[in-house]
């Protein structure tokens, strides 16, 4: 294993640039933090107009990309915008990190499947059902084809989370509905693999250091629908189960198609790095404890 390469986090005020420029600066004091506004004491840089030139990059071998227009509805709704962000902005940003001998770091998502049969591998056909799955695969391309000697990451993600108690990620917003009583609407027919924004910032951090190149999937190994998320919290606050509420994803008749099932196979990062994934059930322990005000083990 070689030493951290210092890095660029692209995108670094959002949930998971947050948590990344946060665990990277542990490791790395040096690691470069952008934003859109150049606030927080970050540089600006600006996606639909981006320019690395003025970003002190000097040293940067790698720069991990989070700066898009998230959201499926947002996508959906917002086409030519989103479109410009996701993948011309991104690809543009691409060119110039190539350019510059930097290793771009992509991170995409499950929702490039159409979620039919769950247990995709890398090698799965891509067959988005939606504007951002179908964005995130035409950035995909575009960054085979610019870095067309492999140096470049692309990494795919399931549903990520933290334990944070308000911050309204998956676990944490079911448990503040059963904290005051309300009924929590669960799809029994959409499957996830919560990962924990901690253990996927180790990963990611592990990949590097290992100069892991080409598509990886980078997700817990549990499967869990988000019904089964909604009981098991139900059960972990002594909250009466009835509080869950079994539906459809179909009863949603949400404005855009999302796949049920896009949960991915994970053999090939089990072989390239080992690693442990905090298991769900300790979480769900850990955020029902925030809204009970006890005390848990750490994950």
């Amino acid at each position: 294993m070689t030493t951290m390469p210092q890095t660029a986090i692209i995108g670094a005020t959002g949930f998971l640039g947050r948590n990344f420029l946060s665990g990277y600066r542990k490791l790395r004091p040096d690691t470069v933090g952008t934003s859109r506004s150049g606030k927080e004491g970050l540089i600006d840089l600006d996606l639909l107009s981006a320019d690395i030139r003025p970003l002190k990059l000097a040293g940067c071998k790698e720069a991990l990309i989070f700066s898009s227009m998230c959201g499926m509805l947002a996508c959906e709704q917002d086409q030519v915008l989103s479109h410009r962000v996701n993948v011309e902005g991104t690809l543009h940003l691409v060119r110039q990190l190539a350019a510059a001998g930097i290793k771009p770091v992509f991170f995409s998502s499950e929702i490039v499947f159409d979620g039919m049969s769950g247990g995709y591998d890398e090698r799965a056909l891509c067959r988005p059902c939606n504007a951002y799955g179908r964005q995130k695969v035409e950035a995909e391309d575009g960054i085979k084809q610019i870095c067309a000697g492999g140096n470049y990451l692309i990494v795919r993600l399931s549903k990520i989370f933290s334990l944070i108690k308000g911050d309204g990620t998956l676990l944490d917003e079911m448990a503040s509905i059963l904290h005051r009583g309300g009924v929590v609407q669960a799809a029994a027919d959409q499957k996830i693999a919560p990962t924990l924004v901690t253990d996927l910032v180790q990963v990611v951090a592990m990949l590097q250091m290992n100069n892991v190149t080409g598509v990886i999937h980078v997700s817990s190994s549990e499967v869990w629908s988000r019904y089964e998320l909604a009981l098991a919290m139900a059960a972990q606050m002594k909250v009466d189960p009835a509080m869950v509420k079994k539906i459809s994803l179909d009863d949603l008749k949400e404005p855009y198609a999302r796949p049920k099932d896009p949960s991915m196979d994970t053999s090939k990062l089990k072989s390239v790095i080992g690693y442990d994934f905090t298991s769900t059930r300790q979480c769900i322990a850990n955020v029902a404890a925030n809204w009970e005000g006890r005390s848990v083990c750490p994950c």
